[in-house]
This record gives C-alpha cells, sequence and structure tokens, in this order.
C-alpha cells in the first residue's frame, strides 16, 4: 500500500531546526567522545574514571554511540515515521549518544573531566526538553515549562560534578 501525502509528517520549518540542531548535537557528542578515544591512546587515559569507567571499555562505548546514533538516524528518517516519534526522536537520540561520549570523556583527569561532564550531560537533555514544551497548550505555560527546565538544568550543573565525585552518578 502506497503512502498518501495525508498519512505522512510533514514538519513544520520550526521543527525542521529542532530536529537539525538535535542532529547535530549527536554529532558533535559522537565525535567528542572519538575525539576522546583516540587521545586517550591504547592503554587509556588513567586507571579508572570518577564515573567508574575503566578505560578498556572505552572502545565499546565508542561502538555503542556511533551504532546508537547510526540506527537512530535510519530510524528517523523512514517516511512512514509517527509524527510523535519524528518530533521527539531527534532530541532523543542527542540524549542518548551523549552518555555514551561522556562516559569516555570522563576517563581523564578527574580534576577537568568531571566538571565538564556534569556540565555537558544536562545540555545534552537541552533539546528534549525544548521539543517536550512544544506540547504545551499555551505561551504561558510554555514559558513556566522552559522556566521549569533552566531551572533543572542549572540544578543538574551544579550538583553533577559533586555526585559523580563521589561515586553517585
Amino acid at each position: 500500500m502506497a503512502l498518501t501525502m495525508r498519512r505522512c509528517y510533514r514538519p513544520s520549518v520550526a521543527d525542521t531546526v529542532r530536529q537539525r540542531i538535535a542532529a547535530a548535537i549527536a554529532l558533535a557528542f559522537l565525535l567528542l567522545g572519538v575525539g576522546a578515544w583516540l587521545a586517550a591512546g591504547p592503554g587509556g587515559a588513567a586507571s579508572t574514571s570518577g564515573l567508574g569507567v575503566r578505560p578498556d571499555d572505552t572502545v565499546l562505548l565508542v561502538w555503542f554511540g556511533a551504532a546508537t546514533l547510526a540506527i537512530g538516524t535510519w530510524w528517523l528518517t523512514r517516511p512512514d515515521l509517527p509524527r510523535m516519534a519524528a518530533r521527539l526522536g531527534w532530541p532523543l537520540l542527542a540524549a542518548t549518544v551523549a552518555p555514551f561520549s561522556l562516559a569516555i570523556v570522563a576517563t581523564f583527569d578527574p580534576s577537568w573531566s568531571i566538571p565538564a561532564v556534569g556540565f555537558l550531560w544536562p545540555l545534552s537533555v537541552a533539546p528534549l526538553a525544548e521539543a517536550l514544551t512544544t506540547y504545551a497548550p499555551n505561551a504561558r505555560r510554555r514559558r513556566v515549562a522552559i522556566a521549569a527546565g533552566l531551572a533543572c538544568y542549572a540544578f543538574a550543573v551544579v550538583i553533577g560534578p559533586q555526585m559523580a565525585s563521589i561515586g553517585m552518578a
């Protein structure tokens, strides 16, 4: 059965911009992870990171991040994708790829890598938070949702490095 134009999702310009920004963030996090893996060299950067990741496991993290991005891109570029998945898929993909790459970054010197991970990890879910605010029924609720998202991001940036340094993240 052929797809009709009525059944296909046709994104608005704003949705297209959101999706491209989220795709760029997902790719940037993957490249950050690959760069960190290459910079660590064959022996790894440290014996164990503050997040409990061994350098021997970093090659698996690179592969998991790349596979997640490849499979997610394939799935999200299908023409018969449901509207909800099309709107939230790319931001969700960015939020999914980031932990793999940031765990590799965490294998470096904890004095700078743990605060960097604590700052970047919440940033990776910002496109998802913004995409979810588009479902608010009016502008007032959308502003409240964005303010709550920014407050949660600020809290995560402040508390993230402390949680990671004591082994809770």
